[in-house]
């Protein structure tokens, strides 16, 4: 890799820093190559949260491996879940406040395109330069150009005549001819036999400690993707849902006048009577104490 490439990816930090992708991510980039205004790099890129800031440079990504599930906070505007399938591509423009994550990694060929680039190839007044925002298409005709454009940069000898042409290309088809990004992806919902799963573990171990990371075990995912398909398939988060499923069981184990409250309380995985009679009261709109009472 030649000391002369810029940083990849400079992002400007809301303080005013200058950021780009690290050292150790560089130094592992399958290719890296840069023609004027258009430079190119295959990098695996590991599953990560992107803070808050702008890229100094038009971003046109193609993911090379398999779909990807990513988020993206476009302004603030809170976080647009979307999926990027195997040669997706995503055009992130320059100086749009963002941020992104994902909870995969995977290969990415990264194009990067000058706003001076941009603004050249169509034409526009200096300042100009950004390109539409995409989130996540098939693009079948950019989808051959960056490929073009890979293999120039893993060529020894890269034509730059030729990827600035092909960048001019991607510049021209963005623009004037923008494709419409993939649809919002259906709310993941778990199947019937694991959501099954999960909640009989949980009636089975109400009066013990347990964690989302458990049940996300369970239901044999990672903790983001279980927390909102549990959502997606009950109506409640698992926080909420096995609070309700311990005061449940809590009432029927108050019809046992036997049991004190302190016992039915531990019993249900509450460890004080006080916590457990504030949730109860939370929940119910009464204390145990009143409910056991109104039993009569």
């Amino acid at each position: 890799m030649s000391s002369a490439l810029p940083p990849l990816l400079p992002r400007i930090l809301p303080g005013g820093g200058l950021v780009g992708l690290s050292d150790e991510t560089v130094a592992r980039a399958a290719f890296r190559g840069a023609w004027g205004g258009i430079g190119a790099a295959q990098v695996y890129l590991d599953g990560s949260e992107t803070p808050p800031g702008a890229l100094v440079n038009n971003l046109i990504s193609m993911n090379l491996g398999a779909e990807v599930v990513c988020e993206a906070n476009i302004e603030a505007r809170g976080w647009q879940t979307y999926r990027t399938p195997h040669h997706g591509v995503c055009v992130v423009p320059a100086r749009l406040a963002h941020a992104a994550r994902t909870r995969a990694g995977g290969d990415y060929l990264l194009v990067e395109v000058a706003p001076e680039f941009v603004a050249q190839a169509l034409g526009e007044p200096a300042g100009a330069g950004a390109l539409p925002l995409l989130l996540g298409a098939r693009d079948s005709f950019a989808e051959h150009v960056l490929l073009a454009l890979a293999e120039q940069g893993r060529r020894r000898r890269p034509s730059a005549a030729l990827a600035e042409s092909l960048g001019t290309a991607l510049v021209t088809h963005f623009a004037e001819r923008p494709v419409a990004a993939a649809p919002p992806p259906a709310p993941f919902s778990l199947p019937s036999p694991m959501l099954g799963a999960v909640l009989e573990y949980v009636a089975q171990h109400l009066a013990t400690p347990l964690s989302l990371e458990r049940l996300a075990a369970v239901a044999g995912m990672d903790l983001f993707r279980f927390a909102r398909a549990f959502k997606q398939s009950t109506g409640s988060s698992p926080h909420r849902y096995l609070l309700e499923a311990r005061i449940g069981r809590a009432k029927e184990l108050l019809r046992d006048r036997a049991r004190s409250i302190t016992d039915v309380a531990l019993d249900t995985g509450f460890a004080t009577p006080s916590h457990f009679s504030v949730t109860f009261r939370r929940i119910t709109g009464v204390t145990p104490r009143a409910f056991r009472d109104g039993l009569r």
